[in-house]
């Protein structure tokens, strides 16, 4: 077979066989396997919208292979519109109930609460937009070891959003829209991200009971909007040329890029083509401290994406999702791609992959991209001999 990627090194596919598997070498005289190490993976910075995912962020964590994250919630709770009363000294408390960690389990992060100014929608808001917050904060307040959370809101707000509650207009909740805004959590200080749930994030509103105590069925609410906004500060010394950091919400997508050699192309036709992969298990493991966690699936989606929709967010869905193996190995097939980018006359193939689902939650990835000749990116192809 000859060398009919540019850019590739050939290797003997039985001195790869302990690191691409058995599976690749076959005792069959028809079939013809070898393995190519590909050239470096780069990364691009794609378009990162960050509003309506199912998860709230907020916090922020300084990782010491990843960079500084920090990450603000903005919600806004819709106006109830049931038939309940709401007594003139219920209690509203804005409650999240938080299902993940990125960073220190021990932490204590302390927040502002800002009540937003504007008008802004979920379905526009990108990873880098900035919150429009008033001057001043409501209120302080920390997170600590407790899953659930409850902001209780200040009678400055809950007495105008009890106006709306009131009002016998039609159009109440187009009237509210126009008026409120909801909150950003800001983080202040502390040592980890957290992650809330939308199914979990709602406004309580807790009338009293006949014995001063709180009413068993408290009047809820869920959420008008959502969004994140991240800041990350990657310092210069943790950019490496020989690992691949890659996110989950297309801000560092790898982008695989296969180049063709139409004047030596195999005869044969492929069988079997697989990128493959390897984590940095050693790198991601050492560089956490004590109580230290970073979420991750141990999953990469796979894209196709042409240059004009890099204008815009990905919504696409993957057209293949790879689950890591036991040594840190991710397969990508691709026969179907090689083959067809043979028939075609196509001078290369390029697919994109991220680290996990876009879906509030960053899960971040180093993968090996150089320097390490049994787990750089390699390409691995079974052939069928015409003769």
């Amino acid at each position: 077979m000859g060398a009919f990627l540019l850019s590739l090194v050939l290797l003997s596919a039985c001195e790869e066989s302990g690191i691409v598997g058995s599976s690749f070498v076959s005792t069959d005289p028809s079939l013809q396997s070898d393995t190519l190490l590909l050239p470096s993976i780069e990364t691009e910075q794609l378009v990162t919208f960050s509003g309506n995912k199912s998860n709230l962020a907020a916090g922020i964590f300084d990782d010491a292979l990843f960079g500084q994250i920090s990450a603000t919630a903005l919600v806004n709770p819709g106006i109830f519109l049931g038939s309940d009363t709401v007594f003139a000294d219920a209690s509203f408390n804005l409650v999240l109930q938080r299902s993940q960690i990125y960073g220190d389990t021990t932490a204590t992060n302390v927040y502002e609460l800002y009540e937003l100014t504007r008008r802004w929608s979920g379905n526009v808001w990108k990873s880098d937009s900035i919150p429009p917050v008033d001057a001043a904060p409501l209120l302080t307040f920390e997170t600590s070891a407790a899953d659930s959370i409850s902001i209780p809101l200040p009678a400055s707000w809950s007495d105008r959003y009890r106006s709306f509650l009131d009002s016998t207009s039609t159009d109440r909740e187009e009237a509210y829209r126009d008026a409120m805004f909801g909150f950003a959590i800001v983080p202040v200080s502390g040592g980890r991200v957290e992650y809330f749930p939308v199914t979990d994030a709602f406004l309580n509103i807790q009338n009293p009971g006949e014995q001063g105590e709180d009413d068993p069925a408290p009047i809820t609410t869920g959420l008008l909007q959502r969004a994140i906004s991240y800041t990350t500060t990657v310092p210069a010394e943790l950019e490496s040329e020989t690992r691949l950091r890659v996110m989950n919400d297309f801000s560092s997508t790898a982008r695989l890029t296969i180049r063709l050699n139409p004047d030596e192309l195999p005869d044969g036709l492929i069988s079997r083509a697989e990128v493959v992969l390897y984590d940095d298990a050693g790198q991601l493991e050492a560089t956490l401290r004590p109580n230290e966690i970073r979420y991750r699936t141990g999953s990469l989606r796979l894209f196709e994406i042409e240059d004009d929709q890099k204008e815009f967010y990905i919504t696409n869905n993957p057209i293949s999702l790879i689950q890591r193996e036991e040594d840190g190995r991710y397969r990508i097939g691709l026969t179907s791609y090689l083959n067809g980018a043979i028939r075609d006359g196509q001078e290369e193939i390029i697919l994109y992959f991220t680290s996990d689902d876009d879906n509030g939650i960053i899960s971040p990835n180093l993968f090996i991209n150089a320097g390490d000749p049994e787990r750089a990116p390699k390409l691995v192809i079974t052939t069928i001999n015409p003769s």
